[in-house]
């Protein structure tokens, strides 16, 4: 079986006690551009888990009340990078370790399942391994994640970022009413490919959605306003503006720079604006006029 996220091939191999249910990823089985890097995936049940013995470099634990609560650790050792997940009320999963080696482009996972019995279905990137994974799977990429929304409208892509309440799910709905194409309305996959920056949508959890992509015109860092109105904030300002909405995990110094330095080549190309706008239709033409 295989799945694609923007130019990267993913091929999953399973022993028997796992049947894998395309839930997530269910349209991301055909590409819809030229893949360059191909991973070997191979999941594995077993009866027990063996975590480095390091410190973890990061980790962090859910945040939304209505999923199963989970906490997740990530350790960087050489060409390695741990995900372990331990996961508090999952009815199936105990926990899960996958390992991440980008020189031999490989993904192995073990599930630690409640009874050695049991037959786990799963999609390959359920929640919160699909979402851990593609932090560093973009980043692999020379690109990253972030919160935003795209839009596609007449060959030109936008990107309106913010925090959650700042309007990405708003300000999609209005462009899809005027007839753009919404590319997903909280997270995307940015990357450059063929020396232009495209936004790709990603498997996500209650988001249904076929696999998209379009090239970047402009980038609008978003808030509410009484008025619509815009400011140039290109150049490094834009630059780290940008960054305080990616999805990254900067413990790493090797990470980070590279981290920066994309984010400062995409600011030096692609226009950054901060919009503030009203929840009308007028600030579709008011984007378009820009």
């Amino acid at each position: 079986m295989d799945i694609f996220l923007a130019t990267q091939k993913f091929s999953f191999i399973k022993c028997d006690q796992i049947e894998f249910y395309l839930d997530v990823s269910k349209f991301f089985t055909e590409q819809i551009i030229d893949y360059n890097t191909h991973f070997h995936c191979c999941y594995n049940i077993t009866g027990i888990i063996t975590l480095p013995k390091a410190v973890p470099d990061f980790l962090g634990h859910s945040l939304d009340d209505a999923q199963i609560p989970y906490e997740w650790k990530i350790y960087k050792i050489n060409d390695n990078l741990f995900i372990h997940i331990d996961f508090f009320e999952n009815e199936t999963i105990k926990e899960v370790l996958a390992v991440l080696n980008f020189s031999e482009k490989t993904i192995l996972v073990e599930l630690l399942p409640r009874s050695l019995t049991t037959k786990i279905k799963i999609d390959p990137f359920f929640h919160p391994l699909g979402s851990l994974l593609m932090v560093y799977l973009s980043h692999y990429s020379s690109g990253f994640l972030i919160h935003a929304s795209g839009v596609s409208d007449n060959g030109n892509g936008y990107v309106f970022s913010g925090v959650s309440g700042k309007g990405k799910s708003t300000i999609s709905q209005l462009w899809k009413q005027q007839g753009a194409t919404v590319l997903n309305d909280d997270r995307l996959w940015i990357q450059k490919v063929d020396n232009e920056w495209k936004i790709f949508n990603t498997p996500m959890a209650y988001y249904s959605q076929e696999p998209k992509m379009a090239t970047i015109s402009k980038i609008f860092l978003i808030t509410h306003s009484p008025e619509n109105y815009v400011n140039n904030i290109s150049g490094t300002t834009g630059a780290l503006r940008v960054m305080s909405n990616c999805i990254q995990h900067l413990f790493d110094k090797k990470i980070t720079d590279s981290h920066l330095d994309t984010l400062l080549e995409i600011s030096e190309q692609i226009p950054i604006y901060k919009l503030g706008f009203k929840p009308t239709f007028e600030v579709v033409d008011f984007v378009r006029d820009i």
